[in-house]
């Protein structure tokens, strides 16, 4: 088939189309010629104007309608974000509590990532690493960065566009200084590994939400100084110590729960009160106090009045070993008293010279005297020093005698140790519900809102939103292209009835010759 294009007269240049239809069996069919008239295809379509409306409607709006049956149908969301933000006073400057370096993209750790599979039940389906490369991290700009941005990039576009200077557009792009919020938005894409398994919407969001509080537990385990109590009481057995070492060393446990109620670390959280038992550190450390004042003393009083001990040979070498290491102290103490004394009894007052520019002779006096005599207070004063130190030395050297001296009879009565062993039965039970109080209020602390307010907050995952909101494009781009067809299907129907109606023009005008 050859097909060519003649002008008309009376008509537009390219009105006509001729065709040649070549025919091998028919030799007066070959030299026939079917015109097309665009004009006419244009007159068809108007004819039909009324029915092809009616399509391109029903195609436009079918394309319109296709995402959102598709977003209807669909199992799975292709996205879900969520926020996280850090309100301590160091987040400005992108360090962590401690002064370290803030490195937000420790959320998409393999650790954080694995546990977080493992709370969501998915870990037998996905990988770590398939879901952390589906992870994405930006920082929220504020909005007056916002704006700044949006102008200055349609500045850079305008000036690139009229064939400004580079140095000019350099000087716009380095203009553009981004201030931030401490908040950062983080977005997990569905679709993971190379085979793109998706996970269903709520699998998805709850993913996610289990990443930001496995990346919050880590946050707070690695710069809130914040640790749990430790819980020593376990190592401590009547069955391998004596009467006096389990309550030394209970006195230790007490006393470490103590400073730990009052450390620097807990002191925002002093007036924290616990849902479930109404304590407050402040009123478990007094606790802690009234335990020691009481219990813990009278136990002792009563051991140390009776000389009870389950193995007193032992007890003593304790105390022999206490009293010798106070003995070596006591000679230490006494050799600086008695150089001290020499130091005293034969201070003489003696010119100190002076070198002191523009200072009359006066005041070199004055300054003399006062240095002389501060010298001679601090030589009393230490000495003061060195007598109550020994004085407590030898209190503490002459108890540990008596001690030695009674603990020698052990005139313990089996009356006297069941007395002893039922109240240290009174007073571990007592201990152990101190902890309980401490480390109850403290994970308490750890995992409210208060304690996650003061280094981390979160906005939780949420999906897609409605329907012409994730799928706008989608919906303009379906109806555009129902458009596109149904005005081409209008347009070769057009044509189409022109070609037969030309072939009949044709027809007849080789008839007629």
């Amino acid at each position: 088939m050859e097909v060519k294009y003649e002008p008309v007269a009376g008509q537009g240049k390219d009105s006509k189309v001729e065709i040649y239809l070549n025919n091998s069996t028919n030799e007066q069919w070959q030299e026939a010629q079917t015109e097309i008239d665009l004009l006419n295809v244009l007159v068809n379509m108007k004819n039909t104007r009324k029915i092809f409306l009616w399509l391109i409607t029903v195609c436009v709006v079918i394309g319109m309608l296709l995402p959102y049956f598709r977003w209807m149908f669909k199992t799975h969301t292709e996205e879900v974000n969520a926020v996280i933000g850090f309100t301590y006073d160091k987040a400005s400057e992108l360090l962590t509590p401690d002064g370290r370096a803030l490195d937000v993209n420790m959320i998409t750790s393999s650790n954080i990532v694995a546990k977080a599979l493992e709370n969501t039940g998915v870990e037998k389906r996905l990988s770590a690493s398939a879901v952390s490369n589906n992870i994405s991290i930006s920082r929220i700009l504020t909005e007056d960065a916002k704006q700044r941005k949006e102008i200055i990039e349609k500045l850079i576009s305008a000036n690139i566009n009229t064939g400004a200077p580079s140095e000019y557009i350099n000087d716009l792009q380095a203009a553009m200084n981004y201030t931030y919020k401490d908040q950062y938005v983080i977005k997990l894409k569905n679709g993971f590994g190379n085979n793109a398994y998706y996970l269903s919407s709520d699998d998805l969001t709850a993913l996610l939400n289990n990443i930001i509080v496995e990346y919050k537990k880590y946050f707070f385990d690695t710069y809130g100084n914040f640790k749990l109590p430790e819980n020593s009481i376990d190592d401590i057995s009547l069955e391998e110590l004596d009467y006096i070492e389990w309550l030394d060393n209970m006195v230790a446990v007490l006393d470490d729960l103590s400073d730990y109620c009052t450390s620097k670390e807990m002191e925002e959280f002093k007036d924290y009160r616990s849902v479930k038992t109404g304590f407050s550190f402040e009123s478990i450390d007094k606790l802690i106090k009234l335990i020691k004042s009481t219990k813990v003393d009278y136990l002792y009083s009563y051991v140390y009045y009776n000389c009870l001990a389950k193995d007193a040979d032992k007890v003593i070498t304790k105390f022999n070993y206490s009293q010798r290491a106070l003995k070596q102290k006591l000679g230490v103490v006494n050799v600086n008293i008695e150089n001290g004394t020499n130091l005293i009894e034969n201070y003489k007052i003696n010119n100190i010279l002076i070198n002191r520019q523009n200072t009359s002779e006066g005041e070199e006096a004055v300054i003399r005297a006062k240095s002389v005599t501060d010298y001679y207070n601090n030589l009393v004063l230490n000495q003061a020093k060195l007598y109550a130190a020994k004085a407590e030395l030898q209190v503490r050297y002459d108890d540990l005698q008596n001690k030695i001296n009674g603990f020698s009879k052990n005139s313990a009565s089996a009356g006297h140790l069941a007395v002893v062993e039922k109240e240290i039965e009174e007073v571990n039970a007592l201990c152990r519900q101190v902890y309980n109080l401490v480390n109850g209020l403290a994970e308490e602390i750890a995992s409210s809102e208060t304690f996650a307010a003061s280094y981390v907050t979160s906005v939780d995952a949420t999906g897609e939103g409605g329907i012409f909101l994730t799928n706008f494009k989608k919906i303009v781009m379906g109806g555009g292209i129902g458009l596109v067809i149904s005005v081409a299907i209008w347009g070769m129907f057009a044509f189409i009835k022109e070609i037969k109606d030309s072939t009949k023009r044709a027809e007849v005008k080789k008839n007629g010759k």
